[in-house]
């Protein structure tokens, strides 16, 4: 695995990632928080774990005040490696 996911920060992103974001069939990983430090906390995280490889987009919905944190599908990739599968939430919190 190239990145380390068994860091502070790597634990905290796949929480994250589990508890407020997705990996799409894409591989395309999302997250997705209206508490502004708490987005600011995963992008943190994220360039602990990418270091100069992060890159990313940061977007508001437009309905609401929710901050929406787009990761590429290398990234997403390397999360998937983790044993996190990519699809729908709820086939992933089976249990």
């Amino acid at each position: 695995m190239k990145y380390d996911f068994t860091t502070v920060s790597g634990v905290r992103l796949i929480a994250a990632v589990l508890g407020d974001g997705c990996l799409d069939k894409r591989f395309r990983l999302f997250y997705a928080n209206s508490a502004p430090e708490l987005v600011q906390g995963f992008l943190e995280d994220a360039k602990n774990i990418f270091k100069e490889d992060l890159t990313y987009n940061l977007y508001k919905k437009r309905t609401d005040s929710v901050q929406v944190v787009e990761l590429s599908a290398r990234h997403g990739r390397a999360v998937a490696e983790t044993g996190i599968r990519p699809g729908r939430k709820v086939e992933n919190n089976q249990g």
